[in-house]
């Protein structure tokens, strides 16, 4: 039986929040469970949907483990509905075309032009940008791949416990 996380007041405010929209931004400090809110905000949109929609989050490579680590801990999906994008971009991209409707990697895939074309043409249909802030910069080849990548997307999400620097 799964144990139950009890929210704290302030994500459960964001939570409800975003669940009239289809963009959020959590601007929140380190520490108070941004990773968390995002879950259960997808959980709900997942759940509107009647199915797990086939989602990209976009992180620093440190975290990219952290955040299974916390879909398994606020959620209900299957492990094997999350895939960890890291290593060579061949391996990525192998591991991309297994099917996981959860996927997570670094910045740093938008970058690896095959890459970057599979997860296109993959659709995601939600795109998280944790560590947003490594976005700012409009002129940078990143962020136009970001924006690229996201123009079809149904729903979209930037987390930042530094939103000005």
């Amino acid at each position: 039986m799964k144990k139950e996380i009890k929210l704290w007041d302030h994500q459960v405010r964001c939570i409800e929040a975003a669940s009239h929209t289809d963009r959020f931004a959590l601007f929140m400090d380190p520490g108070t469970g941004k990773t968390a809110t995002c879950i259960n905000i997808l959980r709900r949109k997942f759940n509107s949907s009647k199915r797990v929609l086939r989602t990209l989050i976009l992180c620093p490579p440190i975290v990219i483990s952290q955040w299974k680590e916390e879909w398994l801990a606020h959620s209900m999906v299957d492990p094997g509905s999350i895939s960890l994008l890291t290593g060579p971009e061949k391996k990525r991209c192998d591991t991309l075309l297994k099917g996981a409707p959860i996927v997570v990697t670094n910045y740093e895939s938008l970058l690896m032009r095959g890459l970057f074309s599979k997860l296109k043409e993959w659709g995601p249909e939600v795109v998280v940008f944790d560590e947003s802030h490594k976005l700012k910069n409009i002129s940078a080849i990143r962020t136009k791949k970001a924006y690229e990548l996201t123009q079809p997307c149904n729903y979209k999400y930037i987390l930042t416990g530094s939103p000005v620097l």
